[in-house]
């Protein structure tokens, strides 16, 4: 059995691999949200993000690029890295 804290690190490790491969420029948590940066002419494309926000309503993109995603108990990190994994994965089905 992997210690709680070792496998949150090793998680945290597979999300930092995946965001960098879409060229996510950074990933943050904040009162129940997530922040996703996304880089311009990085390869999530347009239609991807439109898919993105009609599936998960609350969900908004700024002129900045900033894409931001409402969750329910994020604060959990079981939670977070689930939900981090989901919500990349589906940015990166081009």
């Amino acid at each position: 059995m992997i210690p709680e804290p070792v496998q949150n690190l090793l998680e945290y490790g597979v999300i930092k691999l995946k965001a960098d491969n879409l060229r996510i420029r950074s990933v943050d948590a904040s009162d129940g949200s997530l922040f996703f940066q996304l880089s311009e002419g990085g390869p999530v494309k347009t239609d991807t993000i439109l898919a993105f926000i009609r599936k998960h309503k609350e969900s908004r993109l700024s002129p900045t690029g900033l894409l931001t995603y409402r969750g329910e108990k994020l604060y959990i990190p079981k939670n977070l890295f689930s939900t981090l994994n989901q919500l990349l994965n589906e940015l990166a089905s081009c």
